[in-house]
């Protein structure tokens, strides 16, 4: 459950410094880069560095509570929404190796939560304009990253089929798909002989009515 701590001060500026520095030393443990290139990864660590320095490392001001909800869902996009599904994957490859043969499905246990908006005895700034920003702010969130996700399949999912053999029950599922789409003929036209890629498309159409609330949504 996020929250708004009080004793949280540090700006997302702040917090995304420190991510850009962690990730420039983890790629400098890596051996392979050469000389020059080492060399430029520490001169851009040396450039975080310095900027970390000279940013104002706290806010000065009480936040607002749509500041607050910004803060919080800044953790969703830069750490939760990547560090979940390798959490579900490293428990599934722990659930093979010790259980070798045995059928696993690992059960969607985690759920997320968040006082920040909502919260009317903690803040008396949360109005019910307030917290209704929130929640549409939570769901654009969630929505947009799976945007994100499912257009890299689009990109990626060329695979023909004149090429790969697809198992006899995909068929009539990717033809829901098409159909609840509200693009079916747009998308075939578009991608001709790549099953994966019109599946991901009407994906990519439902989560964009989903977004924008038109008739094909999810939701």
């Amino acid at each position: 459950t996020m929250t708004a701590h009080p004793t949280e001060a540090k700006r997302v500026t702040v917090l995304e410094i420190h991510r850009r520095i962690y990730r420039k030393l983890t790629e400098l443990d890596q051996p392979r880069w050469a000389p020059r290139e080492r060399d430029l990864l520490v001169a851009d660590l040396e450039s975080e560095i310095e900027l970390l320095w000279m940013t104002g490392e706290l806010r000065l001001e009480r936040p607002t509570v749509e500041g607050e909800i910004a803060w919080g869902l800044h953790f969703f996009r830069e750490v939760i929404f990547e560090a979940t599904p390798q959490l579900y994957g490293k428990l599934h490859g722990a659930f093979e190796r010790h259980y070798p043969g045995a059928p696993v499905r690992i059960p969607s246990f985690m759920r997320y939560a968040s006082w920040i908006g909502g919260d009317r005895d903690g803040n008396p700034n949360v109005t019910a304009a307030v917290t209704a920003h929130a929640l549409a702010e939570y769901r654009n969130t969630a929505i947009g990253w799976y945007l994100t996700q499912v257009q890299r399949l689009v990109t990626v999912l060329s695979a023909s089929s004149n090429v790969i053999d697809l198992p006899a029950g995909f068929k009539p599922v990717l033809q829901t798909a098409l159909d609840k789409s509200g693009q079916a003929d747009a998308i075939a036209a578009r991608n001709p002989d790549e099953p994966l890629r019109q599946f991901a498309s009407a994906m990519l159409a439902r989560l964009m009515a989903t977004r924008d609330g038109g008739k094909a949504a999810y939701l």
